[in-house]
């Protein structure tokens, strides 16, 4: 089992990471496709609650964390009046393989 430090700094490291483009895109300097986004937040936050319902524990907040990040852009993006919602193939095949 690994050690419980190092799953804080992991989670660390990822909101640190991500801390940055949130920045950027509330301030409008990037413009996130809110779809692609989306998706990136959906698959980990379900494998999430699925941990927490085998009771993993404490490396469960780690994958939490790889699906908040990307729900914060997400979320973050209403703000950015550059920010767009468009499907194109890539979107469709990815998604229909994520379901």
């Amino acid at each position: 089992m690994i050690d419980e430090r190092f799953v804080y700094l992991g989670v660390i490291l990822s909101i640190y990471g991500s801390l940055s483009y949130l920045i950027d895109t509330v301030k409008g300097k990037v413009r996130p496709n809110r779809i692609s986004w989306l998706f990136w937040a959906l698959a980990p936050l379900i494998a999430f609650f699925a941990e927490l319902n085998k009771g993993v524990g404490i490396q469960s907040l780690m994958t939490f964390i790889v699906g908040f990040s990307p729900l914060m852009v997400f979320i973050a993006s209403f703000f950015n009046k550059k920010s767009y919602w468009k499907l194109e193939k890539f979107d469709y095949f990815y998604g229909s393989l994520s379901f």
